[in-house]
């Protein structure tokens, strides 16, 4: 058996994100185009000063369909703006937020070993450093993407949760930091709004409170976006789209958050013998997977997504085989089954899956980017502990291999047409 604490996965991991900041890579693509809206923000934030910022308006749109104007609430380009050696030079920005987003693997770290303390910490250390070499946290590291701003918030926000959870010692404190980090999170990108409900069943599971108490923080937190968007209305108006539908972006999401659940599928199916026997042996399995197969036969005629922008790593591996999504269909029920498998373990985690699923259904574009890592740390932080430390315990080369393999589909993917080209120059 292969040793589990390898050294040189970290080491690897690393490398690949401070190489694809040497050359400049976007593997997730959009992030260079997205880069020039958020230092346009910035830097009008910077002009106008911070007690004005009501008179940029945001989440218009051009002729064309390209964003001319932010189309989410703007903490991160408040805070930008406030530095002042960075925000008036965009090389200094840049490097900045590629230092500064390494803060997202360090407070994964943190949050690990607050969760899942009787761990060696080296295991950790190895573990947390996925975070790395995930295509989409470099492109928005490299690139000055606010989606790991809104991670670092959202991971504190965690941390917190954790504290809470583990014991009852200044929970208050505990309980407002938590809910105010999730707040800033949802002030940088607005769809962590989706994890106020989990965070709000998990304290009051623990605790029974009264619920008179987080409704007037959560009010009190919420002003000011009501404030911004009563003044920028067409931030939401703009991201209605007709790219795909409400049943068909269920699938969407399906296929994206699998991709996270798959190597941790094959460790299970590995490393437990009686993992499938147990597995069919829950009358929930096959009740959500008898939902989800007669879902896919009825809605599979009405199928929608835009195959030019996002969709996902499955369906631009799809579209680049099959002229149809037949295929993608089929996939999305298998891919299903790996989801219920972990989501299954108790109602907390049912729910969970089931907001992550409905929750990007507006019809915009759904982008590999916002699961990523959002996704992940959710699946390790927020699902069944038992299940995860039964899962980080094991040998986990295998996932540490997949998500290499993971980035290299994404490099080949990205470059596919220059690649072309000098094969058919050999």
């Amino acid at each position: 058996m292969m040793k589990t604490n390898n050294y040189y996965f970290p080491l690897l991991f690393s490398l690949t994100y401070f190489l694809s900041f040497y050359f400049e890579l976007d593997l997730a693509g959009g992030t260079i185009p997205d880069l020039q809206t958020h230092w346009n923000f910035i830097q009008k934030i910077r002009d106008v000063g911070l007690f004005n910022i009501l008179e940029i308006e945001t989440g218009e749109k051009s002729a064309i369909g390209v964003d001319s104007k932010l189309l989410n609430f703007p903490l991160h380009h408040i805070i930008f703006s406030q530095i002042y050696f960075i925000n008036d030079n965009l090389n200094a920005y840049l490097n900045f937020y590629f230092l500064f987003s390494l803060l997202v693997p360090y407070l994964f770290y943190l949050c690990c070993t607050e969760k899942f303390g009787q761990i060696k910490k080296t295991k950790l250390v190895i573990f947390s450093s996925i975070i790395l070499i995930l295509p989409n946290f470099q492109s928005s590291a490299i690139w000055g993407n606010n989606h790991n701003t809104a991670i670092i918030f959202f991971l504190v926000a965690i941390l917190y949760l954790i504290k809470v959870e583990k014991n009852e010692k200044q929970k208050n404190i505990h309980i407002f930091t938590s809910y105010f980090f999730l707040f800033l999170a949802t002030y940088t990108k607005q769809y962590y709004l989706i994890f106020f409900p989990i965070f709000f069943l998990k304290f009051f599971l623990k605790f029974k409170f009264n619920v008179i108490p987080i409704s007037i923080i959560s009010s009190f937190l919420s002003i000011p976006g009501f404030i911004y968007l009563a003044n920028n209305l067409g931030m939401f108006k703009n991201i209605l789209f007709s790219a795909t539908n409400f049943s068909s972006s269920i699938l969407v999401v399906v296929s994206i958050i699998s991709i996270y659940l798959i190597p941790f599928f094959f460790i299970q199916a590995l490393y437990d013998k009686k993992y499938f026997e147990n597995l069919l042996k829950r009358k929930s399995f096959y009740f959500f997977v008898l939902i989800f197969v007669v879902y896919v036969f009825l809605f599979h005629n009405n199928f929608i997504y835009d195959e030019q922008i996002g969709g996902g790593a499955f369906i631009k591996l799809n579209n680049l085989i099959f002229d149809n999504y037949n295929f993608y269909l089929f996939l999305s029920i298998l891919l299903s089954i790996i989801v219920l498998s972990f989501s299954l373990n108790s109602k907390s985690d049912i729910f969970l899956t089931s907001l992550i699923l409905i929750s990007f259904s507006s019809g915009w574009y759904i982008f590999q980017k916002y699961f990523e890592p959002m996704y992940f740390i959710v699946f390790v932080l927020l699902y069944d502990r038992k299940l995860i430390l039964n899962l980080i315990n094991k040998n986990l080369n295998l996932v540490y291999y997949y998500f290499s393999f993971y980035w290299v589909f994404y490099f080949i993917y990205k470059q596919r047409e220059k690649i072309l080209l000098l094969v058919q120059g050999i």
